[in-house]
């Protein structure tokens, strides 16, 4: 619901709820290609690694 998949509800949104601060990451984007996940994922997350190289 409103962009967010239910990766980025379980990794950042709740962990900023229970806790009470923002999550830290490393730079990088280390998930594998939305075409080979196992998870759903939005249709734009398709076309994000071509457009960014």
């Amino acid at each position: 619901a409103y962009g967010y998949s239910s990766e980025d509800v379980q990794m950042v949104i709740e962990s900023m709820a229970s806790q009470g601060k923002e999550p830290t990451f490393c730079m990088g984007d280390d998930i594998p290609l939305a075409a080979l996940s196992q998870k759903p994922h939005m249709l734009y997350d398709y076309f994000k690694q071509r457009f960014a190289q």
